[in-house]
């Protein structure tokens, strides 16, 4: 249980042959027959088999990127002498908890990319990890 908020949190793991659909849908299938309800929030990374299990089986559920796995995934597609300057504009994107001032700091993280060395998606205004 959350101390703040009361809400219960959950970590589990599970070992499986691969990690495809029908994987990962048995495996919140399996956490719900154990008691698991009333999921409004998952964080995990981008999987596509993961992201369309969770809609399957925890109807009405939200999810959320895992910061980690997005920043792993972007400093894995920009030149290792950018890495620190772009970790450091999303670390301070992230940082900005409010909604409102979110969009400035990832317009001029935008403005600061160098379009020739880092994809287009890095620093895209609206992107939905900055919420």
């Amino acid at each position: 249980m959350s101390p703040r908020t009361g809400d219960a949190r959950c970590s589990v793991f599970d070992v499986g042959d691969s990690e495809d659909r029908a994987f990962w849908t048995a495996f919140l299938r399996g956490l719900k027959s154990r008691g698991l309800r009333g999921v409004r929030l998952v964080i995990s990374d981008a999987h596509t088999a993961l992201k369309a299990a969770i809609d399957a089986v925890l109807l009405g559920a939200a999810r959320q990127r895992c910061r980690v796995h997005f920043l792993r995934n972007v400093l894995a597609q920009i030149p290792t002498g950018n890495a620190e300057m772009v970790a450091a504009a999303i670390r301070t994107i992230f940082a900005n908890r409010k909604t409102a001032g979110c969009g400035s700091e990832e317009e001029a993280a935008a403005d600061a990319r160098d379009s020739r060395s880092l994809p287009s998606w890095c620093a895209r205004p609206g992107n939905e990890d900055c919420r």
